[in-house]
């Protein structure tokens, strides 16, 4: 599976397997306290049911893959 997250880079995310898709209200989605390294792109989590699930903020994955590219360009113009 691959979800198209910016029309004007042609980015996607791919995926293994696609689990399915959920309508999340704003009030079930609250602030991610543990702020971690391994978790640096999860700004939020989600109370759905009995499970709480971490999100995934795509504005910081796409931020990181710029910086990224921008480094290797960097790299391959030296």
């Amino acid at each position: 599976w691959a979800v198209l997250v910016d029309r004007d880079e042609h980015i996607a995310l791919a995926f293994h397997e696609f689990e399915g898709c959920l309508r999340v209200p704003r009030p079930a989605l609250h602030a991610d306290e543990g702020a971690r390294p391994a978790r640096r792109y999860v700004t939020e989590t989600a109370r759905m049911d009995a499970e709480v699930r971490a999100v995934i903020s795509v504005s910081l994955v796409i931020a990181s893959i710029r910086n990224q590219a921008a480094s290797v360009r960097q790299a391959k113009e030296r």
